[in-house]
Formats: C-alpha cells, structure tokens, sequence
C-alpha cells in the first residue's frame, strides 16, 4: 500500500492522525476479504506463517506477556473501572459499527454501547477515541470525519450496568458537549480549521482536559456543568527539516495525564512522520508549554500514577506505509527510562491495571496483557 507523498502532503492535522488508523483498518479488511494473496512486501500485512501473527512482540525479562483478548474491531482507548473491569473503545470499520465493550477480569467482553457512529473516509477513520471514568460516570470523546459533523464529549453513567445486560444504543448516551464548535470558532495562532476531540484526563483542580488532535490544543471542560470549554494550551508546530511534505509539522496530541502537577501530553506529529521528532509536552496549569521529553516515533498514548509513566508508540513510517512489528512502551520513572516492550502491531491505547499489569490494545483487534513478575 503506497501512500502518495502529494496526497499526504496537503492534510492537515486531523487526516494524518485518522489517516493512520484509517489505512490500517482497510489493510487489514482488505487482508481478510481478498482471494488474492498478500503482496509479502507490504509491511502492514501480516506474514499467515509467523510464529506471533498477533504481536506479542519482545517484553523485558521482568515482564510476562499473554494475548488478554482477541476478536475486537479497531480497539483504541481502553480504561479501568473500581471493579477491576476494563472499558475499551471500538472505531469499528464503518457505519454505525463503533461500540464501548467491557472486559471481565476473564477476558469475557460485553457490549455495553452499541450503534456508535463510525466512518472510514479517504482513508481516514473517525468515531469514538478514547475513555475516562471516575467512579459511576463515564465520559468519551469522539472524533468524526466529514461524514459525521463534529466532535463531541459524551458523559454516561455506568453504575446501574452488569456485564450480560442489554447494550444501550448510542442515541440514548447524551451529547454534553460539541467540542467542534468551540474549536472550530477559536482564534488559534495555527488555525486548521479541524477539530479531532482524542483523548482526556481528570485534573486535581476538578476539571476534565481534553486533547483535540485536530485543533492541536489542550481543552478545559469544567467537570461541574460538562459544558463550559476554554482553551488552557495551544502545542506548537513544528519545523519540517526532511524536504519531503510542507515546512511546518503539526504536533498532533494523543495522550494527556496529569502527573507532578503538571500535564503531559504525548504528540504523534503529522506527515512525514518523522522518526524521532515524536515528543511528551509539559503543559503547566497557566498553559505554559515545554517539551518534557523527545527522539520518539508516533506517540499514541501515555499513562501513569504518582511515581511513574509509560509511553506507547505506534510505528516507524517507511517508503510503504507505517511499519508493522516496530510499537513499544517505555517506563519512565524517576531519572530511569526503559523500554518494556518493543516489536507490537500497531498498538493504539494503554492503562495500568491493579496488580502490576498493563492493557495495550493493537489495531488488529487484540489486547495484550503485560505482567511485572
């Protein structure tokens, strides 16, 4: 699957993140609805006779890795509740096929939201990203395509639901906020006329921040009335040295946590997808922005608690697309940064478990499930 450097050249933010996830969703439609064998050297199919056709990948001695969960559609966010269970976003492959599943601590999955709007449009995927909970409640962002207008910030409450019950229907989930609106009214200094709402975090000031990959900004959402938006952070361009695509990159956030009072905020960065110009942001409280730490390749997502953070990177960027088998997690804590998994099929979204664990889901469908010994 070649990708034009013309047709890559002239998208903004918001086509580079979705065209990501986007041509891997129809790489791997195409590989399982095709009579035609695969073209062995397109690295975004899968060798049929490898030894790990899911992407375990390579883990470091002191972590075990097992496949947790297969059989999902286009899994990215993925969060743990007060009960142990996990909540993972589904894009889908199109149509109303977005969905929010729950996963017992067995693997078992439940539906929980169903009929979630999901378009793949020139190649770009759009529908619910990613997830946050605080006790009964839980918020999504969703990211849509022109097919579907807007952005929008969901807020459900999950207290009443058992694993077996009916799934509810995505009409029945309130819009609490149109993050497109906001963004797509706003006086950016870098004005891209596209808004993405990605992915949030919970804040100790109470308020929820949103990252929109599209708008390349840091979003306030006041927790009290999930309505009243304000812009605390805009990421910077930055400058385009390869020769290949337009000056100036955008920085395109994934991830947000909130760790050492200050925000970190993971950056993806657009077309050419430059290895190593990936970077994590420091965002301070008043908005001031730093870059914390660099020489990443497509950072797709952080987590963390009070004394760590990890790092998931999506793939290297090759003459034929992104590159199968070169996803990892880095641990970061104290001055030690380390590599713990390396080697993984587009992973797209991480979260700690209870016990030492960590859940990373991958494009393909699968959960991998890593446990510190």
């Amino acid at each position: 699957m070649k990708l034009l450097e013309k047709d890559l050249g002239i998208l903004r933010t918001y086509r580079q993140l979705g065209l990501v996830f986007g041509l891997v969703l129809l790489t791997l439609a195409a590989g399982c609805s095709s009579s035609e064998d695969p073209d062995p050297g397109d690295p975004m199919v899968n060798d049929p006779t490898d030894d790990d056709p899911i992407g375990n990948g390579n883990v470091e001695d002191e972590y075990v890795v097992e496949t947790f969960v297969t059989g999902l559609t286009a899994p990215q966010g993925i969060e743990l509740d007060e009960q142990g269970r996990l909540w993972v976003a589904e894009q889908g492959n199109g149509g109303n096929s977005g969905r929010i599943s729950v996963i017992d601590a067995s693997g078992n999955v439940f539906p929980y939201m169903i009929n979630i709007p999901s378009a793949i449009e020139e190649g770009s995927a759009g529908s619910v990203h990613h997830l946050l909970i605080e006790s009964d409640t839980l918020w999504m962002a969703l990211g849509l395509t022109s097919q579907i207008a807007g952005g929008a910030f969901l807020k459900l409450n999950i207290g009443d639901f058992t694993p077996g019950d009916p799934p509810i229907e995505y009409s029945e989930g309130p819009l609490v906020t149109n993050i497109a609106d906001f963004v797509l009214n706003y006086d950016f200094d870098n004005q891209t006329g596209e808004s993405n709402a990605y992915n949030l975090t919970l804040a100790p000031d109470g308020h929820i921040y949103l990252v929109d990959a599209a708008a390349n900004a840091v979003i306030q959402i006041d927790k009290s009335n999930d309505i009243f938006v304000d812009l605390l952070a805009e990421l910077p361009t930055i400058s385009n040295t390869t020769g290949v695509g337009p000056p100036f990159i955008d920085s395109v956030p994934t991830g947000i946590i909130y760790f050492e009072g200050r925000f970190l905020v993971s950056a993806f960065t657009g077309f050419p997808f430059t290895p190593g110009e990936s970077r994590i942001y420091s965002v301070s409280d008043t908005g001031v922005v730093t870059i914390f730490k660099r020489n990443f390749t497509g950072a797709v997502d952080i987590t963390g608690d009070n004394s760590k953070f990890f790092l998931l990177e999506y793939a290297r960027f090759g003459q034929q697309g992104f590159q199968s088998r070169t996803g990892k997690v880095t641990l970061f804590q104290g001055d030690d940064e380390t590599v713990i998994a390396e080697e993984l099929i587009f992973p797209t979204g991480i979260c700690m478990g209870n016990n030492n664990e960590l859940f990373v889901t991958s494009q393909v469908g699968t959960i991998l499930k890593l446990t510190k010994q």
